[in-house]
C-alpha cells in the first residue's frame, strides 16, 4: 500500500514541477517523456 501511494506522489509531483515551470502537460504525451517519467519512477522504487 505505501508502495502505491509512494508512486502517486512521484507521478504529481513530477506532473505538478513540469507544470509550475511553464511545461504543457500535453507534451509529456511523446514517447521520449513517457520513458523518462517511467524510468524515474521506477528508479524511485528501487531506491524504496
Amino acid at each position: 500500500m505505501v508502495v502505491i501511494i509512494g508512486f502517486i506522489v512521484i507521478i504529481g509531483g513530477s506532473l505538478a514541477g513540469f507544470y509550475m515551470a511553464g511545461g504543457s502537460l500535453g507534451l509529456l504525451i511523446h514517447a521520449a517523456e513517457i520513458v523518462t517519467i517511467g524510468g524515474m519512477l521506477f528508479g524511485c522504487a528501487i531506491v524504496m
